[in-house]
């Protein structure tokens, strides 16, 4: 997803609860959430102007090694991925996705295709977010065209 709120194991938001319904919908049995920034900050309007959306400490092979086990990958970081810091974080994740054996559709992937809950005018996977949940469910991901992934 985009960046971690004040959720943790004892206390759910309502980004997690869609997230519980939607995976529930598809029929999926567990969930384990990676985010795109590491900064806490539960308003996502404020991380356009953080220094440091992603901590020294936090490595994208930790995407890679969740992706590897799992059965689909659900990406959900929103127009914030379109932005400069985020579409810099974005290839490094779709790279650790990729080592993973997980790519967009129509990004010469093989099975293993990312999927999304819809997509934004940004091309970006819409976040789940606060947002009504009314027909929503997963679909497969296409790598925007205008943006540039090199395997």
């Amino acid at each position: 997803m985009l960046n971690p709120s004040l959720a943790d194991d004892q206390l759910d938001d309502q980004t997690i609860t869609n997230v519980l319904t939607i995976t529930h919908r598809a029929g999926l049995r567990a969930v384990e959430v990676v985010n795109l920034f590491s900064l806490v900050e539960p308003d996502s309007g404020r991380l356009s102007g953080a220094a440091d959306l992603v901590h020294a400490d936090v490595d994208v092979s930790d995407v890679k090694d969740v992706a590897t086990d799992a059965e689909r990958v659900v990406v959900a970081w929103g127009d914030k991925g379109a932005t400069p810091a985020g579409r810099r974080r974005v290839v490094e994740v779709l790279a650790a996705l990729d080592a993973a054996g997980w790519m967009p559709a129509g990004a010469g992937g093989g099975d293993r295709i990312l999927e999304c809950i819809g997509v934004l005018g940004s091309k970006m996977p819409k976040h789940p977010g606060r947002k009504s949940l009314d027909g929503v469910g997963l679909e497969r991901w296409h790598l925007p065209p205008s943006f540039v992934f090199r395997r």
